[in-house]
């Protein structure tokens, strides 16, 4: 709470990413191969879910679905995915970011 300067320690992990409407927050974990996953955390009730592997959490503005950094097998691309689904390849590159709007993806083009 920035006003009263408390702190909830919800989990360990990096990268914490908002949902839009508050209520559950994407964050980057240690894998047990030593890599990177991607899980979300429900505020209210501290339940953590895995999504998939990867870095970067971006939420869509609606709140559906995040773009995140993964690896297509030939380096870093960006990839999008509705928790409990699988994630869809978009193009090579990091660091995802939503257009307000939600209907383009601004992010580091990796070459």
């Amino acid at each position: 709470d920035l006003e009263s300067g408390e702190v909830d320690f919800l989990t360990d992990g990096d990268d914490p990413s908002w949902s839009p409407d508050g209520s559950t927050i994407a964050f980057v974990g240690e894998s047990a191969a030593g890599g990177s996953d991607l899980y979300t955390i429900e505020v209210a009730s501290s339940e953590v879910s895995f999504v998939t592997g990867g870095a970067d959490p971006s939420w869509s503005p609606d709140g559906t679905m995040l773009a995140m950094t993964g690896d297509s097998g030939s380096g870093e691309a960006i990839y999008t995915v509705e928790p409990g689904t699988e994630p869809v390849l978009i193009f090579r590159g990091s660091q995802p970011s939503w257009s307000p709007n939600g209907s383009q993806l601004a992010f580091v083009l990796v070459e």
